[in-house]
């Protein structure tokens, strides 16, 4: 791993949101989670979900798919 990617990562999982987030979708596992199952356990609205998996996403510690 570059040093770039590792403070990449290390600034998206430094807001607390993000760390719930992933945290979250870790313990899920392979099956993760839709956005709407995380709005309903963080209780956070829609465009601060939006914008915290656009950060882990750009930090490269989420796969998006849809379905």
């Amino acid at each position: 791993m570059k040093n770039l990617d590792a403070i990449s990562i290390f600034i998206a999982l430094g807001q607390e949101t993000r760390l719930n987030i992933f945290r979250l979708i870790v313990q899920r596992g392979d099956t993760g989670l839709t956005p709407s199952e995380l709005l309903e356990k963080l209780g956070i609205p829609n465009a601060t979900l939006s914008f915290h998996l656009k950060e882990l996403s750009r930090s490269n510690l989420l796969l998006v798919e849809r379905q």
